[in-house]
C-alpha cells in the first residue's frame, strides 16, 4: 500500500496519490461540504499543533493538541485533545470567529473580528451561560516560552468561582489562561509546536496547492485541503489506478481565494490506492 506523497501540476491540475484502507463492513455515510477555514493567525488549526502549558506548580503540565478532524452537521471541525480538561473538543474557525460544538449545536467561542468591549454569550456545560468580552488587542504576555505582544485578551464571566481570562498571540495561539477562584488552574505557555506556516499572514496563497490528505492511510474518512490564489471554479475528483472516476467531491463550485478543506468518505471503495485531482 502506497503512502508516499506524489504531486504534479499540469495546466492548473494537481494530483496526489491517496492511499486508502477501507473496511467493507463500515456503512457510515456523512454529508459533507467544503468551507473556507479563515484566518487562523490567533487560533492555528492544523493537525499536530500542540501547546504545552504549565500551572502554578511547575510539575503541573497540560498538553493541548489538535489530533484529528471530524465532520459534524456538514461542517469540518478540528478535534482538540485535552482542551481545558475536555477530551476531543470540536472547534472550527470561519472568518476570524472560533466556533465550538457543544452537545447538539455550535456556539461562538472566540471572536477575533470584534472591537474591544464587545460581548456575547456562551452556554456552560452545566447550565447557565458565560458572558464573553474582548478586553484588549494589544496586551503583552511574558511566558516561559517567550514574550508575546499584540495579544487578544478575552474574559469569560457569569459564574462565581468559575470565571477565566485567556490571551492569544498572533501565529501562536493560547499563551496564558487564568481561572479566578482556582489558582491551580492558572496556566502559562512553556512550549508550542505549529505544524505549518499560516498562509493568511500573506493575505492569500501565491500559488495553487493541493495538500496530502490526512490521515493517510485511513478508514473510512480523510480530509483533503487545498489553497487557491484567486477565486476559482473548483472540481475535485477521485480516480482509481485504471483512470476510472470513483468519486466527485466538488463539481465546478466557486470558491474564494484562501485555504479550503473537504472530507472524503471512502467506505464504498475497496482497499487500494487512489488518485485525487483538483
Amino acid at each position: 500500500m502506497l503512502n508516499n506523497r506524489k504531486q504534479s501540476s499540469t495546466n492548473g491540475i494537481l494530483g496526489v496519490l491517496l492511499s486508502i484502507f477501507v473496511a467493507l463492513f463500515v456503512t457510515l455515510a456523512i454529508r459533507v461540504q467544503s468551507q473556507v477555514l479563515g484566518d487562523s493567525s490567533y487560533f492555528p488549526l492544523d493537525i499536530g499543533n500542540q501547546w504545552t502549558l504549565q500551572g502554578i506548580n511547575p510539575i503541573d503540565i497540560r498538553i493541548e493538541t489538535v489530533v484529528d478532524t471530524q465532520v459534524i452537521g456538514g461542517n469540518l471541525y478540528y478535534m482538540f485533545d485535552q482542551f481545558r480538561d475536555h477530551a476531543q473538543v470540536p472547534m472550527r474557525m470561519v472568518e476570524n470567529r472560533v466556533f465550538r460544538y457543544m452537545d447538539t449545536s455550535e456556539v461562538l467561542w472566540h471572536d477575533f473580528s470584534v472591537d474591544v468591549g464587545e460581548i456575547w454569550s456562551v452556554p456552560t456545560p452545566f447550565g447557565g451561560e458565560w458572558t464573553v468580552s474582548l478586553l484588549s488587542k494589544t496586551d503583552t504576555i511574558h511566558a516561559p516560552a517567550g514574550t508575546f505582544t499584540n495579544c487578544y485578551h478575552f474574559y469569560f464571566a457569569g459564574i462565581s468561582d468559575y470565571e477565566w481570562e485567556e490571551w492569544f498571540a498572533p501565529g501562536v495561539g493560547i499563551v496564558e489562561r487564568k481561572l479566578h477562584g482556582f489558582a491551580f488552574f492558572d496556566w502559562t505557555l512553556i512550549d508550542v509546536i505549529i505544524t505549518s506556516v499560516d498562509e493568511t499572514d500573506l493575505d492569500v496563497p501565491k500559488n495553487f496547492f493541493l495538500y496530502q490528505n490526512y490521515p493517510n492511510p485511513f478508514n473510512p474518512t480523510t480530509t483533503i485541503s487545498y489553497s487557491l490564489p484567486t477565486a476559482q471554479r473548483v472540481s475535485l475528483e477521485v480516480y482509481d489506478l485504471l483512470g476510472r472516476q470513483v468519486g466527485v467531491l466538488l463539481n465546478e463550485n466557486v470558491h474564494e481565494a484562501g485555504k479550503h478543506a473537504i472530507q472524503f468518505d471512502g467506505n464504498n471503495l475497496v482497499s487500494g490506492v487512489y488518485l485525487y485531482r483538483l
